[in-house]
């Protein structure tokens, strides 16, 4: 019997385990200097985009999401109070209406913001970091899974 050699890398988690890669859904994790990994999230390969699972429709079908901002209607983009406008952070590209179950990507800047005052829409001024809703993105773009019990 011949020398050995070193150790190499930890492979995948057999049955029972987790956190496996699949054709799109890539594991993202913490490699330790000592050979320690932690799990740190999933990357949507196809998409180009780290992602989280929800399940937003309440169907039992979790999604993979990118980060993003809830639609809440107290802000508008126009005067007439009928186009919302989202607060997104510096690195969130979508907004999801949980009460409709609808992703959208951000839209256009929104340069002033309006809100209802007493039934009438009022403008706010320049608030920085609003963005109008832009196209609707099928949730069906998006990797699903259902859970499971072993």
């Amino acid at each position: 019997m011949g020398p050995t050699g070193a150790t190499g890398p930890a492979g995948p988690q057999g049955p029972g385990g987790f956190n496996l890669s699949g054709q799109r859904l890539k594991v993202r994790y913490l490699a330790g200097q000592d050979g320690s990994q932690q799990f740190f999230g999933w990357h949507d390969s196809m998409r180009n985009e780290q992602c989280s699972f929800f399940d937003i429709m309440n169907d039992g079908q979790y999604r993979c999401l990118p980060s993003f901002a809830g639609v809440a209607p107290f802000a508008f983009s126009d005067p007439a109070c009928t186009q919302i406008a989202i607060q997104f952070g510096s690195n969130v590209f979508y907004a999801i209406d949980l009460q409709a179950g609808k992703i959208y990507e951000r839209g256009p800047q929104a340069l002033t913001i309006y809100i209802v005052n007493a039934s009438m829409c009022e403008p706010v001024g320049m608030v920085s970091g609003f963005y109008g809703l832009g196209s609707e993105v099928p949730v069906t773009d998006f990797v699903s899974a259902a859970e499971m019990i072993n």
